[in-house]
């Protein structure tokens, strides 16, 4: 073939943004595919009884409430430390607030990497263009702020909306106008636009657990699909024959599919293994899609490459060392154990695991029995994994000695980072009673969620009806609001104990309560602060 002279470079942003919008529509449909599946899947093994084990079938010695109601009210302990709720929400402030300081840390040595080697390749390293480009390429502590403190929509909207006015006020600087602020948001939607698209696809509280697995490879599929015409052109040009220039288009990107499956891999591993926790991941994915997107945008600088790689190791090295810090400060103290119970509601349900996972999970675990409503939220990536290679049920409770076992190897120790992590029994319609037994005698706290109660929910009756029976009401907060049937919890009460509804400390909740409200009500409820204050004078040195 007769040299045609230079191989022409296609359009890098546009066909990015193509890839980053085909990626960001199917990646949410293929989360919601794999997610259903894996809540039916779920939903359908609750539902039935445990497998046989040995010669008989367990579930036969579950307690039951007591048929009449009591003569007198169930004695409550009287010797009790008093609480100190704001030294526990203190607290978990102190470690969220550390957490966040270290991501910001890390942001500012990724961006600076990263506009140091674009601007000194460009000649143009000016002080207020490093500025602008640092703060572009820090743009992802954004999403990582949002998630760590649990914000509500309009929080985030807030401080999005900070994010750009300090991007716009950098790129003013030195000029007598707004143009150069103009000009800095026209960047940010050049550099980060496509890889923020992307981000935005899996960070959807609902598809977190699958999502940011599932978008690595549809990016990457899809980025080379988008470049296969080039490809194809490039290797004609070279001489190559026609079947191997379509052989290459095709096969190369479909080699990213037993990558993205050794990532997941590897991110159950150090999940597993407590080097990261479900957080960390999320985040870590986060950072890699946003270098994947930068590497792709400057593919043909491989002085580019290597400093996009390099910004992104200093994040990951500034991270290590963050947690590393953090960890150490609360390792060994296991923390106080909140047992989380309720009313089966998708979307409420979400939301207070969520706020406990942004507070109080910084200083104690969290303990629940898994259900249809929280079947994904609380998937982790070991979970996710099991679930792909059909192991799932090496996870369910099946008798007395698998949830001794699940008891004794509960993982109350602090993950790398200094959080604590859900801890989530999955049971068969026969087994969860049992469980729930045994949760509440270890739990510090037991969170009842009595929003949406009707007398049809005969689960969360049953649970209150055993928290009077075994004494420990003291040790209950409950949440309700307009839709709970008041009535029926004085009568799930007061049926197992003649009077016990009045021991019941009961904390009316909003929708829109914040993460750090929710939790400062829940510890002020708290009647037992033992293991509260324990924890706190062993984890901090200041006097609060």
């Amino acid at each position: 073939m007769p040299d045609s002279g230079p191989v022409p470079l296609p359009d890098v942003q546009g066909w990015l943004t193509g890839a980053a919008l085909a990626a960001a529509v199917v990646t949410p449909m293929v989360s919601l595919l794999l997610l259903g599946w894996y809540r039916r899947v779920v939903t359908a093994r609750m539902t039935t009884g445990a497998p046989a084990v040995g010669s008989r079938r367990w579930g036969s010695g579950q307690w039951r409430p007591p048929p009449r109601a009591a003569a007198t009210p169930t004695p409550e302990p009287t010797a009790r430390r008093p609480a100190r709720p704001a030294t526990f929400t203190e607290l978990v402030r102190r470690q969220r607030r550390s957490l966040l300081a270290w991501h910001a840390l890390a942001a500012v040595a990724y961006g600076l990497i990263g506009s140091l080697a674009l601007l000194t390749e460009t000649d143009t390293l000016t002080v207020p263009r490093l500025l602008v480009v640092t703060l572009l390429y820090a743009w992802p502590w954004v999403p990582t702020a949002v998630l760590v403190l649990g914000l509500r929509a309009r929080q985030a909207v807030l401080l999005t909306a900070g994010y750009f006015l300090a991007l716009v006020a950098a790129g003013s600087m030195g000029t007598a106008s707004l143009r150069g602020g103009v000009l800095a948001f026209a960047a940010w939607a050049l550099m980060a636009g496509p890889a923020t698209v992307l981000m935005a696809a899996f960070a959807a509280p609902r598809l977190r657990a699958a999502a940011p697995h599932v978008a690595l490879v549809v990016f990457s599929v899809a980025a080379g699909l988008f470049v296969w015409p080039w490809t194809a052109y490039s290797a004609l040009t070279a001489g190559s024959s026609f079947g191997l220039s379509v052989l290459l288009g095709v096969t190369l990107p479909l080699l990213m599919i037993p990558l993205a499956v050794a990532n997941l891999a590897w991110s159950a591993r150090r999940y597993a293994t407590k080097r990261a926790s479900e957080q960390s991941l999320a985040i870590d994915q986060w950072w890699l899609i946003f270098t994947l997107a930068q590497c792709l945008m400057q593919y043909n600088q491989v002085r580019a490459w290597f400093a996009m790689l390099g910004a992104h190791l200093a994040h990951r090295l500034v991270m290590a060392l963050g947690r590393r810090r953090l960890g150490r400060a609360v390792a060994g103290h296991a923390g106080p154990q909140l047992l989380l119970l309720r009313v089966f509601a998708r979307r409420r349900g979400e939301q207070v695991l969520r706020d406990l996972n942004a507070t109080w999970c910084h200083a104690g675990s969290v303990h629940l029995i898994a259900g249809w409503d929280l079947a994904t939220a609380t998937m982790g990536p070991d979970e996710f994994l099991d679930f792909t290679l059909g192991r799932l049920s090496r996870h369910f409770v099946t008798d007395q000695g698998h949830l001794a076992r699940r008891l004794a190897e509960l993982d109350l120790a602090p993950d790398g980072d200094g959080r604590h992590r859900v801890n989530d029994f999955f049971c068969y319609r026969d087994t969860w009673q049992p469980a729930v037994r045994a949760l509440v005698e270890r739990a510090d706290v037991v969170l009842v969620d009595l929003r949406g109660l009707t007398p049809r929910n005969e689960g969360v009756t049953f649970e209150l009806q055993y928290l009077v029976h075994c004494r420990a009401l003291h040790r209950v907060v409950a949440l309700i609001d307009d839709t709970t049937d008041l009535a029926h919890v004085h009568w799930a009460l007061d049926s197992a104990a003649r009077g016990a509804s009045r021991w019941l400390n009961a904390v009316r909740v909003e929708d829109d309560i914040t993460a750090m409200e929710l939790l400062h009500r829940i510890t002020a409820a708290s009647s037992d602060g033992s293991a509260v204050l324990e924890l706190t004078r062993a984890s901090t040195s200041d006097p609060v």
